[in-house]
């Protein structure tokens, strides 16, 4: 059985999350909360040094956090690394522009650690890319996660965190670049190197982008007084559609229509097969949760599909139907 007390941040680095850190410290105690920073971190728990290096044990992990009532597993680690012991609807991070996010990581580098090759050139190395939104949270559906957080919304982000999770959370700017009088500001960096930047962040920013459109549907559901509902679509065929749906507390199929250019393309779907790779990052239902829709018609290019909860208008997912191109899910992962 996964923890069922502990949330888990996976504290995607430049993003705000040290102001995020402290202020979780602050509202749960330390001596609840675990840290991996790495094996060479102050901050990582001596426990998670031991048992964590140079591979995890999770069993005794597990254990070790659950002798010590652990409330808060946190730091700059992969999601998969402690999903299988976690609760994805308890599992939260923040996102920033990735180009922001790439570029004070390497403003960091420099400042701290005396990093002195060009921008052009750290851009390239593992280094950087290893500490992006699309690696660190590889395999994870960003919409299976508890709550996902705008760092250029941090203010309204962290109080629907705070109301989410029953938390009381001061609003703090820690950690930030000295050089940046506001968080905000874009980094001025040649337009050559800009475009090249972009181009290789493009997935990450695609991340982004949706992890926006995650936090306007969570507020509206607030602001309106419905669920928000979990969901997504994972594939998408000229024929078919197939995704997943699931809300907190909700043992009964969460019902999806399919519209097609706004026009609906069969009768409510119930969300209750079975996705594996759900199951095991601890879902409702047991991982049953998912919609596999057969289409009335054939979709041509440019068809815009829509997944709606009949009951609310929410929009679970949104994408426009390409024959040749890439219609997996935002993780990059097949249904499953």
């Amino acid at each position: 059985m996964p923890l069922t007390n502990t949330l888990f941040f996976v504290h995607i680095p430049k993003t705000a999350g040290t102001s995020l850190r402290l202020a979780l410290e602050g509202a749960l105690g330390n001596e609840h909360i675990s840290y991996d920073y790495g094996p060479q971190s102050p901050l990582t728990d001596p426990a998670i040094k031991r048992l964590g290096y140079p591979h995890p044990d999770l069993f005794l992990i597990e254990r070790s956090l659950m002798r010590k009532r652990c409330k808060l597993l946190a730091g700059h680690v992969n999601a998969q690394r402690y999903m299988p012991m976690v609760y994805a609807l308890r599992t939260f991070t923040f996102l920033r522009n990735p180009v922001d996010q790439l570029l004070s990581h390497y403003e960091h580098h420099v400042r701290h650690y005396d990093y002195d090759q060009p921008l052009g050139v750290f851009i390239k190395k593992p280094l950087a890319r290893n500490r992006l939104s699309t690696t660190m949270l590889k395999g994870v559906p960003l919409e299976a996660l508890g709550f996902v957080g705008i760092t250029e919304q941090f203010e309204p982000s962290l109080n629907v965190l705070a109301q989410h999770f029953g938390l009381t959370l001061p609003v703090r700017y820690d950690n930030r670049n000295p050089t940046q009088v506001e968080s905000q500001r874009s980094y001025s960096i040649p337009a050559e190197l800009k475009a090249e930047i972009t181009e290789l962040l493009a997935a990450d920013h695609a991340l982004w982008q949706r992890a926006q459109t995650l936090l306007q549907a969570r507020q509206d559901a607030a602001k309106n007084g419905y669920q928000y509902v979990h969901g997504a679509i994972q594939s998408l065929g000229a024929h078919g559609i197939s995704g997943f749906a699931f809300a907190p507390r909700v043992t009964k199929p969460i019902k999806v229509s399919i519209l097609v250019n706004d026009k609906p393309a069969g009768r409510p779907s119930s969300a209750m097969a079975h996705r594996p790779a759900l199951y095991y990052l601890h879902v409702p239902r047991n991982g049953s949760v998912g919609f596999d829709v057969r289409l009335r018609t054939t979709l041509r290019a440019g068809d815009v599909v829509k997944c709606v909860i009949p009951t609310t208008g929410q929009i679970l997912d949104e994408r426009v139907y390409q024959p040749t191109g890439t219609n997996a899910s935002h993780d990059g992962n097949p249904a499953t």
